[in-house]
Parts: structure tokens; C-alpha cells; sequence
């Protein structure tokens, strides 16, 4: 890959990734009171390890908070599309995806809104032109 120097305005490498990944807890005490350190009392922690070598990982920022919104809107364009992509093998992470990042408004006036209802029993109207999307 690429470095950003190499290819400032392409593809290249620009972060360094790690995995979350559950592992025990080294201070795991089966004997520990739940009033005793909170350390001891739970079997597997949350721990950082490398990616498997030569993996490749395409960042997307989803939040609102960058400086480019149509680079934002682009990204979560994307997540929909990759939610679409795994709904039937993973269908509560496409659920969670949409959820948590749903489609920003472009210059769409949303005239087709219809209700609908998320698996997790949360309303919303989705317009069919443009998909936009607003918990209701």
C-alpha cells in the first residue's frame, strides 16, 4: 500500500489499525465478592492485538464531525450499502449500521416518507427517493 506521501490524494495508508479482542483476565479471582475490585470479578477483559499480517482494512468516518460533509454523506451511503450487502448473514450488525448511521439528507424534499418499524422495535420514517432516514 501506498503511503500518504506517494499517493496524497488516493488510496494509501493513512491509520494504523488494531482488533478489540476478549481474553482473560489476569486478575480473575473466582472467589472474589462483587464488592471487592471489579478487576477480579469478571473471567474475560477487552484487550488490543495486532490484525492478521497483511490484512486490509478501508476506514469510513460516519460521525457528522469531520470538515467535509459530502465525504461523510459518501461514507454513509457506503455503510448502507454494505449493510444491504450482509442483512441476510449478519442481520443484526446491517440492522445496528443502519441505525446508528442512517443517510444524511441531501437536496431530496422527502415527499415519499413512509413509517416503518426496525427489528429492534424502533420507528422511522424513511423516504424511498433519496433513503434518508429519522427516528421518530
Amino acid at each position: 500500500m501506498e503511503t500518504q506521501l506517494q499517493n496524497p490524494k488516493g488510496l494509501h495508508a493513512r491509520y494504523y489499525i488494531q482488533k478489540i479482542k476478549l481474553m482473560p483476565n489476569p486478575n480473575f479471582s473466582p472467589m472474589a465478592k462483587q464488592s471487592q475490585v471489579i478487576n477480579n470479578s469478571d473471567p474475560l477483559i477487552e484487550g488490543l492485538c495486532e490484525v492478521d499480517k497483511g490484512s486490509e482494512y478501508f476506514v469510513l468516518r460516519l460521525d457528522e464531525g469531520g470538515s467535509d460533509i459530502e465525504h461523510i454523506k459518501a461514507c454513509r451511503i457506503g455503510v448502507h450499502a454494505y449493510a444491504d450487502a450482509i442483512k441476510h448473514h449478519l442481520p443484526e450488525l446491517a440492522a445496528d449500521l443502519k441505525e446508528r448511521y442512517p443517510l444524511l439528507s441531501t437536496q431530496c424534499t422527502h415527499e415519499a416518507m413512509e413509517r416503518i418499524t426496525s427489528i429492534k422495535g424502533v420507528d422511522y420514517d424513511v423516504c424511498h427517493i433519496c433513503g434518508y432516514s429519522k427516528q421518530v
